[in-house]
């Protein structure tokens, strides 16, 4: 049976970013914490993808595909535990050039 990273790992090379989601849905509903999102899920997949890549069994192209998805899967995630942080600021700003 495969790990969870390994799974992740074919999800992320297979390039559908909807089956990626609810793979880690299915980790948050389970009442994971962010620790083991980051460590045990994105960290330990791209871990895995890095050590295929190293062995020649996927290609550049393939990396960066999953990385590039795991990013997005990182970024949602963020957006899910802290929404308020990325809603509009209702005070000043300035810009120094």
């Amino acid at each position: 049976m495969y790990s969870t990273a390994e799974q992740l790992s074919g999800l992320l090379l297979a390039g559908n970013a909807r089956n990626i989601w609810d793979f880690v849905q299915e980790h948050i509903d389970a009442g994971k914490n962010s620790l083991y999102i980051f460590d045990k899920l994105f960290s330990d997949a791209m871990r895995h993808i890095g050590y295929l890549w190293e062995q020649n069994w996927i290609t550049v192209a393939d990396e960066h595909l999953a990385s590039a998805l795991c990013d997005m899967m990182i970024a949602r995630y963020n957006a899910l535990i802290e929404p308020d942080s990325y809603a509009p600021d209702a005070g000043r700003r300035f810009f120094f050039a």
